[in-house]
């Protein structure tokens, strides 16, 4: 099962994503096995406090990076709801996460 459609716009594709912050209270293995299970196509990781990615720590990446290749969902991006002004070290820790998982795109919110 697929959720990935053709823009009649455009004729693009696009595809429906989660983003893993909206189930925080689930391991990271069984949100994205869930998701994967009902045909999602991708997941937006939230990285940060209360996330399913914790910058500064490599076993959570690699297991994030793990429960992607088995499960078969993309990653479409990062999502880092905490509010870091630039310069800070916290946001300089999620924009590492962001490129260690080669994610497309880091959501950030102005604090």
């Amino acid at each position: 099962m697929t959720s990935t459609m053709t823009l009649p716009e455009t004729g693009r594709t696009a595809g429906l994503s989660v983003v893993s912050g909206a189930l925080p209270a689930l391991p990271l293995a069984q949100v994205v096995s869930a998701l994967a299970e009902v045909g999602v196509d991708s997941i937006e990781l939230t990285a940060g406090p209360g996330g399913h990615l914790v910058p500064g720590d490599p076993t959570s990446i690699a297991e994030a990076k793990a429960c992607l290749r088995d499960s078969g969902l993309h990653l479409c991006g990062i999502d880092a709801p905490g509010s870091w002004p630039l310069g800070s070290h916290r946001l300089a820790e999620v924009l590492e996460v962001a490129a260690t998982m080669r994610a497309p795109f880091l959501r950030v919110y102005p604090p």
